[in-house]
């Protein structure tokens, strides 16, 4: 018989550094094996989603071919 607490494999919690019973260890969302005191539930964050962002217009033209002034421009061709 063990003379200080049950007898049983001991092991380091990963949160705390803690020596503890490998049976009160259980395995955290990210893998790490913690202590049943400070296990850490994921965030809800975690799990959104991105919606898909619509790009396209609703309709389009082709660009309009450019007009240049040839000669002799007056302020009334403008």
């Amino acid at each position: 018989m063990a003379k200080y607490g049950s007898p049983g494999p001991n092991a380091i919690c990963d949160a705390s550094g803690f020596k503890v019973k490998l049976s009160a260890l259980v395995r955290q969302w990210d893998g790490a094996l913690v202590d049943r005191r400070f296990v850490d539930r994921r965030n809800p964050q975690d799990f959104v989603r991105g919606v898909p962002d619509k790009q396209a217009l609703p309709y389009s033209r082709p660009e309009t071919p450019d007009n240049f002034l040839v000669g002799t421009v007056r302020p009334e061709d403008l």
